[in-house]
C-alpha cells in the first residue's frame, strides 16, 4: 500500500477478512454496506424521455454525471481493500471492524475531523441491560419496528441488528469503560413495552456513552484509535468526488481530492462503503424527495458542509437507485410525545385550538404540527 503519510498510522494488510463477521459488526452499529460494489444497473429515470441529457445543467445534479477525472490529473494511488467514505458514527463502525477483521482498510472524510451526534443508541441483550435485569421480546420490537415503518423498512436488517448488537454494545461498553467513560441505560428504561397500541409501545433499548453530541464524538473517537491500532488508515480534509468501476460495472475505488486539491485515486479490491449521511443540508434532494423538511423552522444540522447527499450522488452516477417511496424527515419540529411524556403539554396552533391528539408519537405529532394551517 502506498499513501502520502497523513494518516496517524501505517496501513497494514491483513489477508483473512471474513466477510460474515464484518459485516455483522458493521450493519449492527449502523453502518449501510455496500461489500463487492453498487449494481451497476441503470436508473429509471434514466429511461424519461423528459430526462434527456443534453439538458445538461437542467437536471438535478444525480442525474447529471460530471466526465470522468482523467487518469493523468491523479497525482497518486493508493491500493488497499477496503475504502470508506464518511467518518461518523456508521463509517468510523466499518472502519474499526474491518481493519479488525483482517482487512487492509482506509477511512477519507472531507471534513478536517469525524462527527457525530445523538444521544442514545439501542441494542438489545446488552451487559448493562442484563445487569439492570431488563429483558426485551425480539420477536414482538422487529414487528413493531416494521408496523411503524409502513413495511417500508427492510426486516431482515432489522432482525440483524436485535440478533446482533449486545455483542457489537458488549465491545462498545468494555471499550468505554477502559477508557475511563460510563455506559447507562436511557430515559428509555421506564418505558412501557406492554402497552396495548403498538404505536405507544416502547422498549428499553436505549445506552448513553456520554452526553449529547460529546458522548457520540468520543465514542467514534474510540473506534478509530481500534482500527488504527489494526493497521486501518484515516484521511481527513480529503473529499470524496467519483466512485471508479471496471468493465463489469463492479466498483473497484473513489476518487478523491487531498488537502492539496489534487486528485488520489483509492483502489479498494474487496469493496466501497458510502458512510456519508443522509441529505439534510442539500436543498436541492430534499426538495425532491422529502419537502417536508422545508417546512420546519430549524435544522439539527451543526456542521452546513456535512450531510450534502456526496455520497448518494456519487451512488447514482454509477448506476445505484435510491428509496423509491417517501424518505424519514430527520428533523424535529416540535418537542415531545406520548401520553406520559413530562413534555405533552396541549398543542394548540397561532388561533388558540388543539391541533392533535397528544397521547400520540413523536412524529405523529411532528407531522400534525407541520401541516397545520396555523403554526404556534
Amino acid at each position: 500500500m502506498r499513501s502520502n503519510g497523513r494518516s496517524a498510522h501505517e496501513g497494514g494488510a491483513g489477508t483473512s477478512l471474513s466477510r460474515r463477521g464484518f459485516l455483522k459488526g458493521a450493519a449492527s452499529a449502523g453502518a449501510i454496506v455496500a461489500v463487492g460494489g453498487l449494481s451497476a444497473c441503470t436508473p429509471e429515470s434514466a429511461s424519461d424521455p423528459d430526462n434527456d441529457p443534453a439538458a445538461g445543467p437542467n437536471l438535478p445534479s444525480w442525474e447529471n454525471p460530471p466526465d470522468p477525472i482523467a487518469d493523468g490529473d491523479i497525482v497518486e494511488t493508493v491500493d488497499t481493500e477496503v475504502v470508506i467514505v464518511g467518518a461518523g458514527m456508521a463509517g468510523m463502525a466499518a472502519f474499526m471492524w474491518a481493519a479488525e477483521a483482517g482487512a487492509g482498510t482506509v477511512i477519507i472524510e472531507k471534513l478536517d475531523s469525524y462527527s457525530g451526534r445523538g444521544l442514545d443508541f439501542a441494542a438489545i441483550g446488552s451487559k448493562v441491560q442484563q445487569a439492570a435485569g431488563i429483558t426485551i421480546d425480539k420477536g414482538r420490537l422487529v414487528g413493531d419496528l416494521m408496523k411503524a415503518s409502513g413495511g417500508k423498512a427492510r426486516g431482515r436488517l432489522i432482525e440483524l441488528w436485535a440478533d446482533k448488537s449486545s455483542e457489537v454494545f458488549d465491545r462498545l461498553i468494555d471499550m468505554t469503560v477502559a477508557d475511563g467513560g460510563e455506559v447507562v441505560l436511557g430515559a428509555g428504561s421506564a418505558a412501557s413495552a406492554d402497552a396495548e397500541d403498538f404505536t405507544t409501545r416502547t422498549y428499553p433499548t436505549d445506552h448513553m456513552f456520554g452526553g449529547l453530541v460529546q458522548g457520540s464524538l468520543d465514542l467514534i473517537g474510540r473506534m478509530e484509535r481500534a482500527g488504527q491500532s489494526a493497521g486501518g488508515q484515516s484521511f481527513y480534509n480529503t473529499k470524496a468526488e467519483q466512485l471508479t468501476r471496471d468493465g463489469t460495472g463492479r466498483i473497484t475505488g473513489v476518487v478523491a481530492t487531498n488537502p492539496s486539491g489534487e486528485y488520489v485515486r483509492y483502489n479498494a479490491s474487496r469493496g466501497v462503503i458510502l458512510a456519508t449521511g443522509d441529505y439534510g443540508n442539500n436543498p436541492e434532494m430534499v426538495a425532491a424527495w422529502c419537502p417536508l423538511v422545508e417546512k420546519v423552522d430549524g435544522s439539527i444540522y451543526p456542521n452546513p458542509e456535512g450531510n450534502t447527499g456526496d455520497g448518494i450522488n456519487m451512488a447514482l452516477w454509477s448506476g445505484g437507485t435510491i428509496q423509491p417511496s417517501a424518505h424519514a424527515a430527520m428533523v424535529h419540529p416540535v418537542f415531545g410525545g406520548g401520553a406520559m411524556s413530562t413534555a405533552s403539554y396541549m398543542k394548540v396552533d397561532g388561533s388558540g385550538r388543539r391541533f392533535c391528539n397528544e397521547s400520540t408519537t413523536l412524529p405523529g405529532i411532528s407531522n400534525m404540527y407541520l401541516t397545520s394551517p396555523k403554526r404556534i
